[in-house]
């Protein structure tokens, strides 16, 4: 039985997460299980997801995943190549073997051809001068390479295109033995597709359902109506607040502990937010050639949920410590219990009885702090309830 992965943060699931799923449900048949590997309260760009983990895992099961689990907080709020290495080092201990990913271009394999070249001396030489000159990381790697091998470049023109060759290294690195599959992006149908960003826009900014309800799967649509009535969605001018409040109140000598916090920033961090009216006026401010927005926005959410450098600094280099069940359904449980092996990590449905000691369970307690402070910013106070991690078990479908 084939277990394929996706690296997913569904924020929200849209038609063209739809699309990609099913392609893949096309390509490899009925009896393969599809696991969702998924950001949680949290995602990459910085900040709350819009919608709770859970209900975004039953929105991945109805469009024809198995299993979804959670990509830990510790590396769903890394830069891209931690990122990627916490989600495929996660993927490789639940036994999938198959890693998907779309793209506009490129295959599997050329995406692991260009990662051989990247890892050569002359290209991490060409890449070193480059950061040197703060030339954004994703920028020198092309330029890079494209002195290189032209055509490996022209490969990487695309941000997708980009994310594969970072699923691609965190494989080559983590998980040899994995495949790398690429589903070809075909989505420039406007009437059709759109990205999760205009979604989110929309929904926060009170626009009516009619007008981005059609780019969210059918099937789930009348879910996400739901909660969009009902205000279970995040508030992105509260959260802002918190990143205010906390670079306020938190002094310069305490930011300096904080994740992804180096080099004096803490002291300009501290002033800039002290005086700032709003976080996108504070992050302009901040933001440099070496610091680019992106980055900041990591940072913002790692001054409010507090993280530690030192436990982010042992996550990063330990892997992921347990796997846990946002949701599944028949097929999906039938191969959890087939795949558990020695390599296997504890496979959390029940946050109250994890077992963890130490920095693994500093990472566990990162996951439900994280998602206390997303429901804190949802729109409706009355969905701002914490401990949920708590009441809320997987989603199990029996079908």
């Amino acid at each position: 039985m084939k277990h394929i992965g996706l690296i997913a943060e569904f924020n929200p699931l849209h038609t063209g997460h739809a699309y990609i799923l099913q392609k893949t449900r096309d390509r490899y048949g009925s009896e393969a299980v599809i696991t969702v590997i998924m950001s949680g309260a949290f995602v990459q760009r910085g900040e709350p997801a819009l919608f709770d983990k859970f209900d975004r895992a039953s929105f991945a099961l109805t469009c024809g995943a198995d299993t979804v689990f959670e990509l830990p907080a510790a590396y769903a709020l890394s830069h891209a190549d931690d990122f990627a290495s916490g989600a495929v080092r996660l993927a490789a201990s639940l036994g999938i073997d198959t890693l998907v990913c779309g793209s506009e271009k490129g295959t599997g394999p050329e995406f692991m051809e260009i990662v051989k070249l990247w890892r050569t001396e002359k290209a991490q030489d060409l890449i070193t001068a480059y950061t040197k000159k703060h030339i954004p990381y994703g920028t020198a790697v092309t330029t890079a390479l494209s002195e290189l091998d032209k055509q490996a470049a022209l490969l990487l023109t695309t941000p997708n295109a980009l994310l594969a060759f970072t699923y691609a290294k965190a494989v080559q690195k983590h998980s040899p033995s994995m495949h790398l599959d690429i589903v070809r992006r075909h989505m420039s149908d406007t009437a059709l597709y759109t990205t999760g960003s205009s979604i989110r826009k929309a929904v926060t900014a009170g626009a009516p359902p009619d007008g981005y309800l059609p780019y969210i799967p059918p099937a789930i649509a009348a879910a996400v109506r739901e909660l969009i009535r009902n205000g279970a969605y995040t508030d992105y001018g509260r959260y802002e607040e918190l990143v205010l409040y906390r670079g306020r109140t938190a002094v310069p000598g305490r930011l300096k502990t904080v994740a992804a916090f180096a080099e004096g920033l803490n002291n300009r961090w501290h002033l800039v937010m002290s005086e700032a009216s709003s976080l996108t006026e504070g992050l302009e401010r901040l933001k440099t050639k070496r610091y680019m927005y992106s980055r900041l926005c990591r940072m913002a959410a790692c001054t409010v949920l507090e993280i530690d450098r030192a436990d982010m600094n042992e996550w990063l280099e330990s892997g992921p410590a347990y796997g846990r069940l946002l949701g599944a359904n028949k097929k999906g449980r039938t191969l959890l219990k087939k795949f558990r092996n020695g390599k296997t990590p504890q496979i959390i449905t029940k946050t109250a009885d994890a077992a963890l000691t130490g920095t693994a369970a500093k990472m566990l307690a990162l996951d439900i702090r994280a998602a206390d402070i997303q429901h804190l910013c949802f729109h409706n106070k009355e969905a701002r309830m914490g401990r949920t991690d708590y009441r809320q078990m997987p989603i199990i479908r029996d079908l």
